[in-house]
């Protein structure tokens, strides 16, 4: 079976994967990173899925290969507690449980991309970058942040019947 792969599409298989693939995670969301924890409160550990970075269409031989580039973080909620152990820099609350978990999920998330959403026609363009996130405003969270370029394979969705010289 032939399915175009839109970004829709790309959307829905994050969302199943992290719903059904990793129990860790409580909850997903998609759209821009300013969106995150204002549309809805989030419930922790999750995803959040941005693509407002730029794209490709890769033209080759008349053929097309189209590329997405996302922003998928992975994220958790950093106690609310008093710091009562700061021996070599360490703090008493939960980041470094949630960095070290959360960089295991997104390290899971593209080993599934390489192994399992090949297998449909998406690969990983080049290297993942994996950026640290903290956020110090009212949900108070952190983790890690990916920049990832995939390809998919393109199948139009115009008729085949149609004939260019037909409207000369």
């Amino acid at each position: 079976m032939n399915t175009i792969i839109s970004i829709n599409k790309l959307i829905e298989i994050f969302k199943a994967w992290s719903e059904f693939k990793t129990p860790m995670l409580n909850d997903f969301g998609y759209g821009p990173i300013y969106d995150f924890g204002t549309s809805q409160q989030m419930q922790y550990p999750c995803m959040w899925v941005d693509h407002q970075t730029d794209s490709t269409i890769k033209i080759l031989n008349k053929s097309m290969q189209p590329n997405y580039s996302f922003i998928v973080m992975f994220l958790d909620q950093i106690n609310d507690q008093t710091n009562y152990n700061t021996e070599n820099g360490n703090l008493s609350d939960n980041r470094g449980h949630i960095m070290s978990d959360m960089f295991q999920l997104a390290q899971d998330f593209i080993s599934d991309i390489v192994t399992d959403f090949g297998q449909i026609g998406i690969t990983i363009v080049g290297d993942v970058s994996a950026t640290k996130v903290e956020d110090e405003t009212q949900d108070k969270v952190c983790g890690w942040a990916l920049t990832i370029d995939l390809q998919v394979k393109h199948l139009s969705c115009t008729p085949s019947t149609f004939d260019i010289k037909s409207l000369l």
